[in-house]
């Protein structure tokens, strides 16, 4: 009886634990459902975009307008801030005179507009949309360009999707602005980054000696984005409101967004801009550079694409390096970030792959570089840390390249190409 009793107990106990488990687990699922739509309303109210206005506009007129805007339903809020008041805002937030550092007052008036809920996604089109709508504008740019209906979509998609505005997983948005230039000309180009040059955004990055390897895939409080005044020491909101990041995941217990480029367009647009302030290419001689990297990757040709990268560094003026690891890594993501655009490119980030693997049609390189190391420690990684194991099915010709780079040199020295 005492072991039966006990038995008894103990299922008791049991049922009773699990059942408790049940009911918390229960509570916060209702927790976050009953929550979700409040959460869903305040993110999409606190979206918004700023208009700038050029210093030559008379405060009455942006007056003017922002009372017309005022009328509009897509419109929650505005609010005007002068030039003077957003450096004054600025100075404040930072804690020191940023005028004194850039040595002028890059600011402009604005006006800061905030939507309504229900008008998230007014800023976008869907492919739906484009689909439907403007079918024979599809149809257009793909006979020109020799592409079909679909691939004319996915080329669309590629350069032009990709934009989220709430945390409501929905698809991508396409840009407007690039989405009707293209169909206007029936060409593919980058239109909308055109329009603009985020040469301040790029002064803070380098004064701030921000990694900008984290741009794509950083994590941000939701809180951030939704906060207009800028932070000197942190460029992620300005960068994300001012178009060049997006939202790519949203954790709804943390509240905090994972932020991206949202295309082609932008994520290419944006790397050939600032590769003159890290790199001695300009940004009209980038493409032949990079297109010289792609053909001699493309014809298995190692040596030649080594000495180009080798010559690439020599030729970097003294004030574009400060000799420091993280400098020579932000390089190297710059160059096979460009590669990206011809062939399939993955950089290293924070999760311990190798430098970076390159996929041409009949190529897939792995590339390690180790600073001041050896190109035997280099190779010796990519077969340790298992770096060539996810491509050995595909197929193509398997390549390993490890290269040091001499700190003091501050240059590639030795490499070695092993054909797998």
């Amino acid at each position: 009886m005492t072991g039966i009793k006990k038995r008894v107990t103990g299922s008791y106990l049991v049922s009773t634990l699990s059942i408790a488990l049940v009911l918390v687990v229960v509570g916060i699922l209702a927790f976050i459902l009953l929550n979700a739509r409040q959460i869903s309303d305040h993110v999409k109210q606190n979206i918004g975009f700023s208009i700038i206005v050029k210093d030559n506009v008379n405060e009455a007129e942006i007056k003017k307008m922002q009372k017309i805007l005022d009328t509009k339903s897509f419109v929650a809020s505005s609010v005007f801030v002068s030039k003077e008041e957003a450096a004054t805002e600025f100075k404040q937030e930072l804690g020191e005179d940023f005028e004194e550092v850039l040595g002028y007052n890059p600011l402009l008036p604005s006006v800061e507009i905030k939507l309504n809920p229900v008008y998230a996604n007014i800023c976008g089109l869907t492919r739906q949309e484009i689909e439907h709508t403007f079918t024979p504008d599809v149809k257009a740019v793909g006979e020109m360009n020799g592409l079909t209906f679909e691939q004319t979509m996915n080329e669309l998609t590629r350069r032009y999707d990709g934009y989220r505005f709430t945390q409501i997983k929905t698809e991508g948005l396409y840009n407007p602005f690039s989405i009707l230039n293209v169909f206007s000309s029936r060409v593919f180009q980058s239109y909308w980054f055109a329009t603009g040059t985020p040469t301040m955004l790029v002064d803070i990055l380098k004064k701030t000696d921000y990694d900008l390897r984290k741009l794509d895939g950083i994590e941000v409080p939701a809180a951030a984005l939704t906060d207009y005044r800028m932070d000197f020491h942190n460029p992620v909101p300005i960068i994300y409101q001012s178009g060049y990041l997006t939202i790519k995941e949203y954790d709804l217990l943390k509240n905090f967004y994972v932020l991206g480029y949202p295309n082609a367009e932008v994520e290419y647009g944006w790397l050939n801009f600032i590769t003159p302030y890290y790199t001695p290419m300009s940004e009209a001689n980038a493409p032949f550079y990079i297109g010289k990297f792609w053909d001699e990757l493309r014809e298995g040709d190692v040596d030649s694409f080594m000495e180009r990268l080798r010559a690439f560094f020599a030729g970097m003026p003294y004030e574009l390096n400060d000799k420091t690891e993280r400098h020579y890594q932000v390089i190297f993501y710059i160059v096979f970030k460009l590669l990206g655009q011809y062939v399939d490119v993955e950089v290293r980030s924070a999760r311990g792959r190798a430098d970076a693997v390159v996929k041409t049609t009949d190529y897939i390189y792995v590339f390690e570089f180790k600073l001041d190391g050896s190109v035997d420690k280099a190779l010796q990684q990519i077969d340790d840390k298992g770096y060539l194991i996810p491509y050995t099915v595909d197929g193509r010709q398997l390549v390993k390249v490890g290269a040091d780079f001499n700190k003091e040199d501050r240059n590639i020295g030795e490499w070695k190409a092993v054909f797998c």
